[in-house]
């Protein structure tokens, strides 16, 4: 099975406004107007949106912020179908070694506290934990490359 990258395009909004659209992921997670939401991360050149396939099938989505110093903010969704299946494992091993962002040493995501898909999906690939905002009950998980 084969994990590919693909940059959001309008034909994937579709799908990607549903999964914003589901409970879960909009309680995390909200755009108020996906359109608008494209058409401003599509022109900023240091923010960047994936589609992800396995294979023809379309798995989910990560989003990444470049940050100063090499270091980059990610945000990951992964079909609410697929979830608590290794899909989202899958995804951030496969970003974290994406030749777009070799030249990153530092990834970091913020992930409520209550969110444990999300934790364990982060922990079981290297992020560690770091910090916890206590006004928005938000932690701060860090992977640092080598």
């Amino acid at each position: 099975m084969t994990i590919t990258f693909e940059f959001l395009q309008m034909k994937h909004l579709g799908v990607i406004t549903e999964w914003h659209n589901e409970i879960e992921t909009h309680k995390r997670l909200s755009i108020e107007d996906i359109n608008d939401w494209f058409k401003t991360t599509s022109s900023r050149l240091d923010y960047f949106v994936w589609v992800i396939y396995e294979d023809n099938d379309l798995i989910g989505e990560v989003m990444v912020e470049l940050l100063v110093h090499k270091k980059a903010a990610i945000a990951f969704i992964i079909d609410p179908a697929r979830r608590l299946k290794g899909y989202g494992k899958k995804v951030i091993k496969e970003l974290i070694d994406y030749r777009f962002l070799d030249e990153i040493k530092e990834f970091e995501a913020w992930v409520d506290e209550d969110n444990i898909g999300s934790i364990k999906c982060l922990e079981a690939v290297g992020f560690t934990k770091v910090i916890k905002q206590i006004d928005d009950s938000l932690i701060k998980y860090v992977y640092e490359r080598n």
